[in-house]
């Protein structure tokens, strides 16, 4: 027996079935949630870095 088939499966593969489905991507409203929060927690702190600084005029 040659070494390359000794690599060989024994019968023809017979594949039977479907790769498994991808995870879902991050629903609608969890998307949509986090954005505004995110957009919320920027808002706060750039407010606060504003009123943070004075403003020099001259």
């Amino acid at each position: 027996m040659a070494d390359h088939e000794i690599h060989l499966p024994p019968r023809r593969w017979i594949i039977t079935g479907h790769p498994p489905t991808p995870p879902t991507p991050t629903t609608f409203p969890w998307t949509k949630t986090s954005g505004i929060l995110f957009l919320v927690v920027i808002s706060i702190l750039v407010a606060k870095s504003s009123l943070a600084k004075p403003s020099v005029v001259e």
